[in-house]
């Protein structure tokens, strides 16, 4: 019994060896799985960021994160030890095991740096100076990253296994800095570039709505943000249309190709700053007759348990009229390459000229029969659910109601959102 004992005894790093190295090893085997700076592990994520944050506004969400993330483990080894200017250093603790039965348990404590940097652009996450404490049934190890999970220390030469007591270091550091870049993900999901085209990959895909083909169909754009130049206003010569329907005279594109739809839950960005500073525009009517006007006032909510977004509109715009009757309206979102093309919309009239042409943005109609662009980033489709004229004695802030005495009122409409969709 003890010559069995001691054999298996002696088996066991060679167990051990074929366990370490089973299955789907290329993660781990990779040339540049292990990352080094300057001679130093350093694993990083960088998360692209939908236009409309403020760097408070990302700075919050990665506090938020990193917060959460931390209080999944012990509150003394894992906590913030920094944060200034927009930049989160936290400390981080946990055990890496590797075996676990009736013969073994083998384990490790690994140690490590976050740091979160911020901008309204980007979110950059760190993983560096990593440390293990190690006891191996003698005494007790401190171990670094670099001497034990890089490619020279833990991948043998023929790069097709990893080593047997260093290879195990690797795997579980590389399977731990997987799981909270991926946490990191999540808690970006909606807000980040990568989380978002994750959530229109999965979404439904759009159907072309069933109608005649048109005249002239317009190519998709081939880039998530088209980077065509809005034509300038000021050096196009418009002549008045002949009607104020002249503008059906546009060939729309009756497919919404290049586009997937969303949860009006998942609207990305800082609705906020895309109306108030990006601004966006509303578009009432059909392709027998519509117009566009850029808003800077607006916002997204709930009304009657149903997503709704609200806009303001002047009865002295020309748009005014379409949309009173009109049952659906959309509000379209633009990158910075548009702002001379929403300029031009917000301070020309659909009554004189012909706002289409202006503007250099090419109509498409939604399934409904509602009217948006092709160069937008965001369509959002609604439905009139409350439509109210903003009276003087309604305003309650004093300033507010005497600048607004001389001034005509504009009227509220409240829209259930019918639909979402993002480039």
């Amino acid at each position: 019994m003890k010559r069995l004992f001691l054999i298996i005894f002696a088996l066991l790093p060679v167990i051990a060896s074929a366990q370490l190295n089973e299955g789907d090893m290329s993660r781990y085997l990779a040339a540049d799985a292990v990352p080094e700076v300057d001679g130093y592990v350093q694993f990083a994520q960088k998360l692209e960021l939908v236009p409309g944050h403020s760097r408070q506004e990302v700075y919050q969400l990665a506090k938020n994160w990193m917060d959460g993330y931390l209080k999944r483990y012990d509150a003394q080894t894992n906590r913030i030890i920094s944060d200034k200017d927009g930049q989160i250093v936290a400390m981080g603790s946990r055990e890496i095991v590797f075996t676990n039965n009736a013969l073994s348990y083998d384990k490790a404590t690994m140690n490590y740096v976050m740091t979160l940097s911020c901008s309204p652009q980007q979110a950059e996450l760190r993983i560096e100076r990593i440390r293990y404490v190690y006891n191996d049934g003698g005494d007790v190890k401190k171990l670094t990253a670099e001497e034990y999970i890089t490619d020279k220390n833990a991948v043998n030469k023929k790069r097709t296994k990893l080593t047997p007591i260093t290879g195990k270091f690797r795997k579980k550091t590389l399977d731990a800095v997987d799981e909270i870049f991926g946490s990191f993900n999540e808690g970006f999901k909606y807000h980040s570039r990568d989380g978002m085209a994750e959530i229109v990959r999965n979404a439904p895909k759009v159907m072309e709505a069933q109608q005649a083909p048109v005249a002239a169909p317009v190519q998709p754009p081939v880039a998530a943000h088209p980077v065509q130049k809005p034509v300038d206003a000021a050096n196009v010569p418009v002549a008045a249309p002949a009607a104020k329907d002249a503008v059906a005279a546009h060939a729309a594109d009756s497919s919404l190709e290049g586009y997937r739809k969303i949860d009006p839950e998942s609207i990305p960005g800082n609705f906020i700053k895309m109306v108030s500073k990006d601004w966006m525009l509303i578009t009432a009517g059909n392709s027998s007759k519509f117009n566009m006007m850029t808003a800077s006032w607006g916002g997204i909510g709930v009304l009657y348990n149903k997503p709704v977004a609200i806009c303001f509109i002047n009865p002295a715009r020309y748009t005014y009229q379409i949309i009173e009757d009109s049952d659906t309206y959309t509000l379209t979102f633009y990158t910075e390459a548009y702002r001379d093309a929403l300029k031009y919309c917000g301070s020309r009239s659909g009554r004189d000229e012909d706002k289409v042409k202006g503007s250099g943005l090419t109509p498409l109609q939604t399934q409904d029969g509602s009217m948006a662009f092709r160069e937008a980033w965001m369509i959002i489709e609604c439905r009139k659910l409350v439509s109210q004229s903003i009276s003087l004695d309604a305003i309650d802030n004093s300033a507010e109601k005497a600048r607004r005495a001389s001034q005509p009122m504009h009227k509220m409409y409240i829209g259930e959102i019918l639909n979402v969709w993002v480039k």
